[in-house]
């Protein structure tokens, strides 16, 4: 029973991965190994941000006041903007045929599933098996789900960041987007200190997403409107 739970929140946290890559253009592109190229850029920037959360910032210890603790937090939130260049660079480097929604499907479904792999799995064998059914664990799926649309939309605005033909009226909406994706888990905790229901937490992280998913996707196709 606790394997066949286990099934069942891995099949609800890739299959949007599995079913978003099987159904969109890019098999026809052959596309695989470029989604391998953006994990691998995943991957490095990660380790760069370890590397300076590790030299710059140190570990909030006991006896600071919640003000302090807050600041410390926003920093390392800072160091979320790297995400960003890891993309723009791998947007850069990285040749896909076809249209732009070819690429910004490929780095963000590539980006995403590493991110997940890396940061779910584990915990996701090793709380799954243990229990038959824990609702804390299909949250965690869902929440994987939500990511999914979250990495396609920041891929989306460090594309549309990139293009020269983007209105000038639009950008400063893109970068406001791109700062407040940036600080996605400052907006998680101020959610978390009004209420603990995680259902919510995940409601309001769905809308946020849905919403600047929707402008983003509006944005789009307005660029290729006027191609």
């Amino acid at each position: 029973m606790t394997l066949f739970h286990f099934g069942n929140c891995l099949a609800l946290s890739y299959a949007p991965y599995f079913i978003a890559y099987r159904y969109s253009s890019l098999p026809e592109y052959n596309a695989f190994w470029k989604c391998i190229r953006a994990g691998m850029a995943y991957l490095a920037t990660q380790a760069v941000k370890m590397v300076v959360l590790a030299t710059f910032f140190a570990s909030s210890e006991g006896g600071q006041n919640a003000s302090v603790d807050l600041n410390i937090e926003l920093m390392k939130a800072s160091m979320d903007l790297l995400d960003f260049l890891g993309l723009y660079f791998v947007m850069q480097r990285l040749r896909v045929s076809g249209q732009g929604e070819l690429k910004i499907l490929a780095v963000g479904l590539g980006w995403g599933c590493t991110e997940l792999v890396c940061t779910q799995l584990v915990p996701l064998w090793v709380q799954a098996r243990g229990v038959e059914f824990s609702w804390v664990n299909v949250q965690t799926s869902l929440d994987s789900n939500i990511s999914l649309l979250q990495h396609l939309t920041r891929a989306g605005l460090v594309w549309l960041w990139m293009r020269n033909d983007l209105r000038k009226r639009f950008v400063p909406l893109v970068m406001f987007l791109l700062a407040v994706s940036s600080y996605r888990s400052m907006v998680s905790l101020m959610v978390g200190q009004l209420t603990n229901d995680i259902w919510l937490q995940l409601l309001a992280k769905f809308s946020y997403t849905l919403l600047s998913g929707g402008i983003t996707f509006v944005l789009f196709l307005s660029i290729i409107s006027w191609k």
